[in-house]
């Protein structure tokens, strides 16, 4: 079993109130949203979170290969980034898989 810190506890803590405060803005989104229009907004939003995620992406690689104790906390920042981005590509995949059953009744 991995024994996180109590550091990490709290991030990954706030994760998931960010995950869920996002599903909820993005439920309210949809519900308000023209129905012809939704795949254009959801599309929108998964190039953004993609762009988001290979930015954080780059700089994770980058500071992974740096080994003093600045970079370790900035390598931390850039994962909890990474983590954030990965949770809004899956609200996104969610949606667009709830799509067919919103559209159709």
């Amino acid at each position: 079993m991995v024994d996180f810190s109590q550091d990490s506890i709290e991030i990954l803590s706030h994760l998931a109130l960010e995950y869920q405060q996002k599903q909820k803005e993005l439920d309210a989104i949809l519900e308000n949203a023209d129905p012809e229009k939704i795949l254009q907004q959801l599309s929108f939003r998964a190039e953004l979170t993609t762009d988001h995620f290979r930015g954080a992406q780059r700089a994770l690689l980058g500071l992974l290969s740096l080994g003093d104790d600045g970079e370790k906390s900035q390598a931390r920042q850039a994962a909890v980034a990474l983590f954030r981005c990965f949770d809004e590509m899956r609200i996104l995949f969610q949606a667009v898989a709830a799509l067919p059953s919103k559209t159709d009744g």
